[in-house]
């Protein structure tokens, strides 16, 4: 996400009343550290395929 020249990770989560599931991501623990203990998580899995594609590349003749 971008705003006001600043790049930043957003994460949203889209809570549906009627599953049963939980709608509460847990590690916020105050405004100032937001979801900092989970954020490399969250985008790890897009990390990974990013460098897989980019190894690729390099290596390709």
């Amino acid at each position: 996400m971008e705003r006001d020249g600043v790049s930043y990770l957003e994460i949203h989560v889209n809570g549906d009343p009627s599953d049963p599931r939980i709608d509460d991501i847990g590690g916020d623990l105050t405004p100032e550290w937001g979801m900092h203990l989970v954020d490399v998580s969250v985008a790890m899995g897009d990390l990974v395929d990013l460098v897989g594609t980019q190894a690729e590349a390099y290596a390709a003749p």
